[in-house]
């Protein structure tokens, strides 16, 4: 029994300093783990890591919607979302940097962005700092996606797609 105790006592101190304690976003040890030996680019005032053709969270600790608009853009407020949706579909994805599955879905949005009908719009929501919006909603975990109406009505929930092509299917 002791030795299972100092192995967990072990793990915990093996934990990035900010994890534990439940650290914001902005903990420069969680989004720095992983990103030795990837490039950065300079875009105006913030930068952006690059890895393997994936953008990765800028300096606010979030992804970059640069290259990807106007099929997906970052979220900004309610109405603007429900001004979008009077022209056509829009999507709230609900992700997280740390989220592998969030992490997958960015990669193949980035790959496969043309495939995106011109109509649809994908809104981009951190999952970390949008807590109204996430209680509005029900969402309970990241990678959650929302369809809304111009009324800023829920009209669909699911989770967990990585593709494109699963996210243009559940569109209604």
């Amino acid at each position: 029994m002791k030795t299972l105790v100092f192995y967990f006592i072990l793990a915990l101190a093996a934990l990035p300093a900010g994890f534990a304690s439940g650290a914001s976003e902005d903990n420069d040890s969680m989004r720095s783990d992983g990103m030795e030996g990837d490039s950065m680019m300079m875009e105006g005032d913030s930068s952006v890591e690059k890895t393997d053709g994936m953008t990765l969270p800028d300096e606010k600790g979030f992804y970059s919607t640069q290259g990807l608009q106007p099929r997906v853009v970052p979220f900004t407020t309610e109405e603007a979302a429900q001004v979008l949706a009077k022209k056509g579909p829009v999507v709230y994805f609900f992700a997280a940097t740390w989220c592998p599955t969030c992490q997958a879905t960015m990669k193949n949005l980035e790959r496969n962005l043309a495939r995106i009908p011109g109509n649809v719009t994908l809104v981009l929501v951190n999952y970390d700092t949008r807590q109204a919006l996430k209680a509005k909603y029900g969402v309970t975990t990241q990678h959650t996606f929302v369809q809304i109406n111009a009324a800023g009505d829920k009209v669909a929930v699911w989770v967990g797609s990585t593709t494109v092509d699963d996210i243009v299917r559940r569109i209604k």
